[in-house]
């Protein structure tokens, strides 16, 4: 297994970028063209729970043993709530083995 930055496995900071690219976009979709940003990127809860999030999206890419596709690896860190959502809710997330 390869380790990348700061020792962590190259799928993990790939889901977690992939996690993080969301919220990058969601923030320059809601300005505004002023200088207001909105309430909830100004507080560091939203931004320490924003940090877990990419962290469970870079744990998914790593647990899914995404090795070979750096592009696959961020589409999970992007979709780790709609993966978490899916888990809470006891639907199969990943088709069969074929």
């Amino acid at each position: 297994m390869e380790f990348g930055v700061i020792g962590l496995p190259p799928q993990f900071l790939w889901g977690f970028a992939g996690s993080m690219a969301v919220e990058i976009i969601v923030l320059h979709e809601s300005w505004d063209g002023t200088d207001h940003v909105p309430t909830k990127y100004k507080k560091l809860q939203f931004w320490f729970v924003r940090f877990l999030v990419a962290c469970i999206g870079g744990g998914l890419a790593y647990a899914y043993g995404i090795e070979a596709n750096p592009l696959l690896a961020a589409n999970v860190g992007a979709s780790a709530p709609v993966i978490i959502h899916k888990f809470k809710n006891g639907e199969r997330v990943l088709a069969e083995p074929r």
